[in-house]
């Protein structure tokens, strides 16, 4: 039986924050945990990485430079490949217009980051 630390190894992650303070600060936790992570500044480069990107869970600010977290969001779910990723939007811009769009895009989670 796999202890819970090498299904974590397994895990991996990616960050899509352009706040170098919370992108440390989870790919530090994540790590910790036991999780592989990789983080992207900006929605451009999310979406560029897409094609070649393996990722488990995928943590999306909203509030991005170059293109809109909701933007990625679509794209996520346009790529055949992560269809089904699960996606937590993580963002201080908590308008629940935004978020409602963003479930109703595909997220599976929504978080304030201050909470």
């Amino acid at each position: 039986m796999k202890s819970s630390k090498s299904v974590a190894e397994s895990r991996r992650v990616l960050l899509v924050d352009d706040d170098p303070f919370m992108q440390n600060l989870l790919c530090k936790q994540l790590n910790r945990a036991g999780y592989k992570t990789e983080s992207m500044r900006d929605g451009q480069a999310a979406i560029d990485a897409l094609p070649k990107l393996e990722a488990d869970l995928i943590i999306l600010d909203l509030m991005l430079p170059k293109v809109h977290g909701l933007r990625v969001l679509e794209a996520i779910r346009a790529d055949q490949r992560h269809q089904s990723t699960p996606v937590v939007i993580l963002s201080n811009a908590f308008l629940p217009e935004v978020i409602r769009k963003g479930i109703e895009l595909g997220a599976n989670l929504s978080l304030h980051k201050s909470d």
